[in-house]
């Protein structure tokens, strides 16, 4: 997605009307500041599956992942869910 989104802005085209479906395994791999690229785009709508078990039994007990989990939401906040 990211190399598509950097050729259109090269060519200083925009997206055409897309609905970008996003389900991803885990925290890796499609951090939130692509989504927000494709999002300035009109007519673009973006649909994230949110898997919270997977999520929550895989990657919230490894700190390791955290800076990931970090990239994927586009900021620290989540951290605070951890308490609930």
């Amino acid at each position: 997605m990211s190399q598509i989104l950097d050729m259109l802005e090269e060519q200083r085209k925009r997206l055409a009307p897309a609905f970008v479906f996003i389900d991803p395994f885990g925290p890796m791999g499609f951090p939130f500041r692509t989504v927000s690229r494709a999002m300035r785009n009109p007519h673009c709508e973006v649909f994230i599956r949110f898997n919270y078990t997977r999520l929550a039994n895989t990657f919230l007990e490894r700190s390791d992942m955290e800076s990931r989990i970090d990239d994927l939401y586009g900021c620290k906040e989540w951290r605070r869910g951890r308490e609930l």
